[in-house]
């Protein structure tokens, strides 16, 4: 089953000025915002994710315009509390990294390639399956590069996916999601 709307989609965190039409969701960070449990003990980012899903590919567009020193956007997966994979674009000092980050109960490991500093937009997919996680990426939204592959679950455990947006320090940022597909209950991968 696909659909090429929001339809599957509630808010993790509203953000102070979003909006949603379509299948496009606008996003003005809010400030002093992350991502990462690991280190914080919770989260902030503003995004929207899924309910319970065993299979499906997700399929979005990424457009920023970072600001400061620890913008980042993307997906995420999260297979529970303590085990979520999150990949996406960050600002570092003088350029933009894609990122991965794999984190299981307290445990973590990082990927990343560096992007240089002229992009402001990507497209990413996130293909789930049996237990199976694929994130990639493409500069055209027609050839995908492969980010990570890996066995993030076990066999049709459900997890959720989404999207996400954060600003780190006391800035914020314009950004927008779009071209938002997911399929549901794919027969194989």
């Amino acid at each position: 089953m696909k659909t090429n709307s929001l339809d599957a989609f509630h808010w993790l965190r509203q953000p102070t000025h979003a909006i949603v039409k379509n299948d496009q969701v606008l996003i003005e960070t809010d400030p002093n915002t992350h991502f990462d449990v690991r280190f914080l003990g919770a989260h902030s980012a503003c995004g929207m994710e899924t309910g319970p899903m065993h299979s499906f590919m997700l399929t979005l567009r990424l457009d920023w315009k970072f600001q400061a020193k620890g913008d980042e956007l993307g997906v995420f997966i999260k297979g529970g509390e303590d085990k979520y994979l999150r990949a996406g674009i960050e600002k570092l000092d003088e350029f933009l990294d894609l990122t991965c980050y794999n984190y299981e109960a307290g445990y973590g490991d990082r990927s990343n390639r560096n992007l240089g500093e002229q992009i402001e937009w990507l497209y990413m997919r996130v293909i789930y399956w049996n237990g199976n996680l694929r994130v990639q990426y493409s500069f055209n939204g027609s050839q995908y590069l492969d980010c990570r592959w890996l066995h993030f679950a076990p066999s049709f455990a459900p997890v959720e996916v989404g999207f996400y947006a954060c600003s780190l320090q006391e800035s914020s940022f314009n950004c927008s999601f779009s071209q938002i597909q997911i399929e549901q209950h794919l027969a194989q991968v």
